[in-house]
């Protein structure tokens, strides 16, 4: 057998093919699933697709990325940095990232996580954070004024904002050291005494509810 494959490899038509190996490429219109269709074969996302769009501070926008992947970190994140209006965000898979962002936010990601950081809060309008299997990561600044609803099904709720003199909830920090284990917990408490409803709901993952400055 050995000498079959050195016989094979010494020939140069056909020796060359496995020497040097085949170039192929995958033609069609666009959005038509070349990429899609490569990481298939590849077993791997080893065709992402990055896309950076610059707007003017103060934007409404609306964005919503439907391409599905597993697992949901190989999908590549939604990030807005900086950005001032009304925002909403959905993905299907992927995590969602917002950093000091001013306005009001509605983000959903169905397979990971949310993490959003408000530097400025619209005071009349409500807000959503929601995911299925990952965290959901909310910092508001300290003078916030909401109804907070919060919940998760499955793992437990931090917070380092004073909701009640009688409910205890862990701080942020207490998550890194293992924190509470639980079953599913719901809280519903007035911010700052109270204003536009803010939801934060996950179904697996943890909920974060962060002071900032």
């Amino acid at each position: 057998l050995a000498e079959e494959i050195e016989a094979l490899l010494a020939d140069d038509r056909r020796g060359g093919r496995l020497r040097e190996g085949l170039t192929i490429a995958i033609a069609g219109a666009p959005n038509a699933g070349k990429s899609t269709l490569f990481n298939w074969l590849a077993g791997r996302e080893a065709a992402r697709i990055d896309i950076r769009v610059h707007v003017p501070t103060r934007t409404n926008l609306k964005l919503r990325k439907t391409a599905d992947a597993r697992p949901a970190a190989s999908a590549g994140a939604v990030t807005v940095h900086g950005v001032e209006g009304n925002l909403e965000v959905e993905t299907l898979a992927g995590d969602i990232v917002l950093t000091e962002v001013s306005g009001s936010v509605m983000a959903h990601s169905r397979h990971g996580r949310v993490a959003v950081t408000i530097v400025r809060v619209s005071p009349d309008r409500p807000m959503a954070f929601t995911s299925y299997e990952g965290h959901v990561d909310v910092t508001l600044p300290a003078a916030t004024k909401a109804k907070l609803k919060l919940h998760t099904t499955r793992s437990d709720i931090f917070t380092d904002f004073t909701l009640a003199e009688n409910e205890r909830v862990p701080r942020p920090a207490d998550a890194r050291r293992g924190g509470r284990r639980s079953t599913g917990r719901s809280i519903t408490a007035a911010l700052n005494g109270g204003g536009p409803q803010f939801e934060l709901r996950s179904y697996l993952g943890h909920v974060f509810l962060r002071k900032g400055p």
